[in-house]
């Protein structure tokens, strides 16, 4: 699938740096945004580098990591739903510890620090990823569907069986700007952070870098009454960024996740590739 869309080719005007806590291991993390006007996106860790590919997708849960190379990038979906927010095509990212800092949980303050360095056009056009026809993924009370549409909109509907997380929708025209969609931060549940930290999946996961739901409270208020189907939003538009190129059409979720994205993905580019997920 994919029809003749093109947007103009776009780098940063000056080089991005990001640092604070990684989820993965809690240690100190840094990710460097390099300027590269012909490049696509390219992923660099150490003297590993390789292009921004879902097929490169690791089997991790609750977040996107990237095999490099014989090397691995975790945590870049904030980061790739900041670039397909702001459609920077041309780009290297480097995460010298092999993850990019987790932050306060959101993509606002990628944004924020992409806004500051200034945005370069290059010459020429890239093809965008355009849903051609429908498209519908359906597994275990989980569905995700991509529709033909003029210009990028992503709608998804949660639905929790947690009170305080509850039933949300989130809708998202990329014409109307990303700025709430981008600060909506990751969450879980209290005892879905117990598991991930027992398991030694999350070492920096707190309540600095998501809202926790406990069974009587959030860890801290919301930003928006549909904060949590906004992240589920965010997420979209990260793991479609996959494909290293902006995606036009109108993609609908309910329940799903990145693994589900990543295989819908798969299935736009036409690949076959289902390893992994």
């Amino acid at each position: 699938m994919g029809g003749l869309v093109f947007h103009r080719r776009r780098t940063l005007a000056d080089k991005v740096r990001l640092e604070g806590r990684g989820i993965i291991t809690g240690a100190r993390a840094r990710a460097i945004l390099h300027p590269a006007p012909d490049s696509g996106l390219w992923l660099r860790v150490g003297e590993a580098e390789a292009p921004v590919d879902v097929d490169a997708a690791l089997q991790y849960p609750n977040c996107t990591g990237l095999g490099v190379d014989g090397k691995q990038m975790f945590v870049v979906e904030h980061l790739l739903a900041a670039l397909h927010l702001r459609r920077v095509t041309e780009l290297v990212i480097e995460a010298p510890q092999g993850e990019v800092p987790i932050l306060d949980g959101s993509a606002a303050p990628i944004v924020a620090a992409l806004d500051e360095a200034g945005y370069a056009e290059v010459e020429g056009e890239v093809e965008c990823l355009a849903v051609a026809e429908p498209l519908f993924l359906a597994q275990e009370q989980k569905w995700l569907a991509a529709l033909p549409y003029d210009g990028l909109r992503v709608t998804f509907y949660l639905d929790h069986p947690h009170p305080l997380i509850g039933r949300q929708l989130a809708d998202f025209r990329a014409a109307d700007g990303g700025d709430g969609i981008a600060a909506a931060r990751t969450f879980a549940t209290y005892e879905e952070v117990q598991h991930l930290l027992q398991a030694g999946y999350i070492k920096g996961g707190g309540e600095e870098n998501a809202v926790i739901v406990y069974h009587d409270r959030r860890s801290s208020p919301l930003r928006a009454e549909n904060e949590f189907a906004r992240h589920k939003v965010l997420d979209i538009l990260g793991d479609l960024y996959l494909c290293g190129r902006p995606v036009v059409g109108h993609f609908l979720g309910f329940r799903t996740g990145h693994a589900e994205n990543r295989r819908l993905l798969r299935r736009l580019l036409g690949t076959g590739k289902r390893a992994q997920d």
